[in-house]
């Protein structure tokens, strides 16, 4: 893992699927790889939702996360691209961050920054915790994929520091420590019409000192 020109594995413009196809690919200890197909519905800004908000709204969160489970065989462009092809005009496919690895359950880092935050900042927030990997847009947000897999303990330290970040909605962040791992949208559909799309490749650490220098 530590050899591996990551550049020479992703490149800009690659989608979703590929870039998948490629993390399994390097990290031979994946045997498996779970993916969710799921109905994105508008969240509380895009709602544009009067306040007060019911406390039902606000608390809601859906945790019948049916997995489909692709061996490591079957993880290729081809056969990501074919179970998209499958699913119904709304629904898009999510993939998790938990993996198979043998026995052992282990995550591929995940994030999805919020929008309103800019690439710059996201590259160095990344680079100051370090992290190696490749950065999506995905149309209204920007979405992270790290090549180095984490146990869960790990998983929870990097939610914690992406939290501390200020550059996760935190509402994001709620759902996915409830699910105890990440999802991020694969595929596209009527309202969430942008396959993501590698803008990065992220590569070198910098010291946290000077990161913060960056983002200020």
């Amino acid at each position: 893992m530590n050899n591996i020109n990551i550049n020479a594995v992703f490149q800009t413009g690659m989608y979703a699927p590929a870039v998948l196809a490629k993390i399994v690919e390097i990290n031979r200890k994946i045997t498996s790889l779970y993916f969710y197909p799921y109905k994105p519905r508008r969240n509380l800004k895009e709602g544009r939702a009067h306040w007060p908000i019911p406390m039902s709204r606000l608390l809601y969160h859906d945790a019948s996360v049916k997995k489909l489970k692709l061996r490591r065989k079957e993880i290729t462009w081809d056969k990501i691209w074919s179970t998209i092809g499958l699913l119904e005009n709304h629904y898009v496919l999510g993939v998790l961050s938990e993996v198979q690895a043998g026995k052992k359950r282990l995550h591929i880092p995940m994030m999805d920054f919020d929008d309103n935050n800019n690439l710059a900042q996201i590259e160095c927030f990344l680079r100051a915790i370090g992290q190696k990997g490749v950065v999506l847009e995905s149309g209204r947000s920007y979405h992270f994929y790290g090549i180095k897999l984490m146990d869960d303990r790990q998983w929870l330290k990097f939610m914690g520091d992406c939290l501390l970040s200020g550059l996760v909605e935190p509402r994001y962040l709620g759902h996915r420590l409830k699910d105890e791992l990440c999802i991020l949208r694969v595929s596209a559909c009527p309202l969430r019409p942008k396959v993501p799309t590698v803008v990065s490749i992220v590569t070198k650490e910098i010291p946290k000192n000077a990161a913060l220098m960056v983002i200020k």
